[in-house]
């Protein structure tokens, strides 16, 4: 519930600033530009300034989430890489702990035996 009323919170403080600032400038937004794409007349297109805008920002919301995808999936190897290798070095040390556990058993039942002593050893 918080994080739906902070979005809330973040839509309303940025719309109603955008909101008024293209209501002050609705007469800007709404004249119409034509487009000449390297001096050709043929490709001369009349578009609201608004809808310009609109064609550049999304332009560049998609060449940048194209640029990074690169980077996702170098992050996402590397990730699966790296968990692969914490995972052989967990079984390492589970195998060692294992074989100390073994040994400090051995050790003991060693020390249990000398402590004990044979019984037919005659004190001088």
């Amino acid at each position: 519930m918080r994080k739906i009323k902070k979005f809330l919170i973040w839509l309303i403080v940025l719309l109603i600033p955008i909101g008024l600032v293209t209501y002050q400038n609705k007469t800007f937004f709404l004249k119409e530009v034509e487009l000449k794409f390297f001096y050709i007349d043929n490709l001369t297109k009349s578009l609201p300034i608004f809808l310009l805008l609109l064609i550049v920002f999304f332009t560049g919301l998609l060449i940048s989430y194209f640029s990074s995808l690169s980077e996702k999936y170098i992050a996402r190897k590397n990730i699966r890489r790296l968990t692969e290798e914490v995972d052989t070095e967990k079984k390492k040390v589970l195998e060692l702990e294992t074989i100390f556990a073994s040994a400090q058993a051995a050790q003991k039942a060693n020390n249990s035996a000398l402590s004990s002593g044979p019984a037919d050893v005659p004190e001088l």
